[in-house]
């Protein structure tokens, strides 16, 4: 049952557009969920990786079983990270997450980067955001939760 976590599933594909970011983002963190890698979906490296990808791991130690498991799920968030991606300015992102210890990528690294992108947390963003508040505008026959979406 193991080997078919998530296998009817599709990855969701971004667009690298700021307007589907949010939709995306839930949806991938769902599929993550579902395949097994939602533990590395913060801008938090998993505690149980090892410093780097060359450490050898036993897997017949407890503590390397975990360590394995962290490395599993960092390759599968890697893996759907690079088939979610499909410009060159997207795939950008996978490369970000590339360190010399960990080449083939961290997804913490990934999601740093995306945050830093489409979800920024700064000054800057709150006065941005406060001047795309003031151009939206509602008729009184709409539904005040398209004023979220029109912000986005």
């Amino acid at each position: 049952m193991e080997g078919s976590r998530g296998a009817n599933l599709k990855i969701p594909v971004f667009s690298g557009k700021q307007g589907d970011y949010v939709v995306w983002w839930k949806r991938f963190k769902a599929y993550g969920a579902c395949v097994g890698f939602d533990k590395c979906m913060s801008e938090t490296k998993d505690p149980e990786l090892p410093a780097n990808h060359a450490v050898e791991l036993n897997p017949a130690r407890d503590e390397d079983k975990l360590r394995l498991g962290a490395v599993r799920r960092n390759n599968l968030a890697m893996s759907a990270f690079t088939m979610a991606f499909d410009t060159p300015e997207t795939m950008s992102f996978v490369d970000e997450g590339s360190t010399d210890k960990w080449p083939n990528g961290l997804s913490c690294e990934v999601v740093k980067a995306l945050n830093r992108e489409f979800n920024p947390r700064d000054a800057m963003s709150a006065l941005e955001f406060r001047s795309a508040l003031r151009t939206v505008s509602m008729s009184p026959k709409e539904n005040p939760k398209t004023l979220f979406i029109q912000l986005r």
